[in-house]
């Protein structure tokens, strides 16, 4: 087992012994990890687009110069979508 690559033997641990699983690890390796969002054709018109990535609700749009921005999918004074 020692020749196989840290992360089988990590995914192994995953797997089959989660009572040793370092869990905040994990999570912290999650959330570092790039995700695709959307597709280029779903941001083409003005409609901000929503999603939910590793249970995080994000909203990506175009701004006026075009560039894409994300945000966390909620205003901060109401607490409703933005994505709506």
């Amino acid at each position: 087992m020692n020749s196989l690559p840290w992360n089988i033997i990590q995914v192994w641990v995953l797997l089959i012994r989660p009572d040793n699983v370092n869990w905040e690890f994990w999570m912290k390796a999650l959330k570092n990890t790039w995700y695709m969002a959307g597709w280029v054709h779903e941001l083409e018109n003005e409609n901000p687009l929503g999603r939910k990535i590793i249970d995080i609700p994000i909203v990506i749009y175009r701004g006026d110069d075009g560039e894409l921005a994300a945000l966390f999918d909620r205003c901060p004074h109401r607490f409703a979508p933005l994505s709506k």
